[in-house]
């Protein structure tokens, strides 16, 4: 069973967030660790922060931001994916494909 990766924390959660997410067969988001913060670049989109709310949970460009992603890891800690959550939308999961 999957469950908020709220273990993987400080190095561990850079090396393991870090990588390309995708969402269907063909959108894929990207992953970075720049300047201190984890940074999320949609397809064809500009860069975003992603600001740390508690856990594993960050908002996508502030803290109260509607947009929040929440990191999920399996039974063994390995990052699987993420949940994404907005105000006008169902949860969506995008799963860790590098």
């Amino acid at each position: 069973a999957e469950s908020p990766a709220v273990g993987i924390t400080g190095e561990e959660a850079r090396r393991q967030f870090v990588g390309e997410y995708a969402l269907g067969s063909s959108r894929i988001f990207r992953v970075e660790f720049e300047g201190g913060t984890f940074v999320l670049t949609p397809p064809g989109g500009d860069k975003m922060p992603l600001v740390h709310k508690s856990g594993a949970t960050y908002g996508l460009g502030s803290a109260d931001a509607t947009t929040i992603l929440t990191f999920i890891a399996d039974a063994g800690g390995r990052v699987t994916g993420f949940l994404a959550r907005d105000a006008n939308s169902p949860e969506r999961r995008l799963r860790k494909i590098r």
